[in-house]
């Protein structure tokens, strides 16, 4: 539909200032707009295949974040590293569910665009 209102609207202009030039410029329009379609709709495919390929992974990520949190520091030398892997599980935790969120967003096609415009 919007291929088709594109290619009017290109005819139309080029009617309107004389050039007709065999519809080149309408066949590109159509052509990009195909393009943009396909390329939205492959973005909406891997955004859903992000989203269950995180949330395959997040029960994992969570009983390792629940395992280093409850096992208590025994050596003061690794306090250090104890702390740093407990805010980067936590961090692939929450990037984990934002991942799912996107995708379960995209399966039922409310999540927002792209493309120049999008907010």
């Amino acid at each position: 539909m919007a291929v088709a209102a594109a290619a009017t609207a290109c005819l139309d202009g080029a009617a309107a200032s004389g050039i007709l030039n065999g519809g080149d410029q309408c066949r590109r329009t159509a052509r990009m707009e195909d393009y943009k379609a396909d390329l939205y709709r492959q973005l909406r495919l891997i955004e859903i295949a992000t989203g269950e390929a995180a949330g395959a992974c997040l029960p994992d990520l969570l009983a390792r974040l629940r395992h280093h949190r409850s096992r208590p520091a025994r050596n003061p030398l690794l306090a250090l590293y104890r702390r740093w892997r407990i805010r980067r599980l936590a961090r692939a935790v929450d990037e984990a569910r934002w991942h799912v969120e996107q995708g379960r967003l995209a399966r039922t096609g409310r999540l927002a665009g792209r493309g120049p415009g999008s907010a």
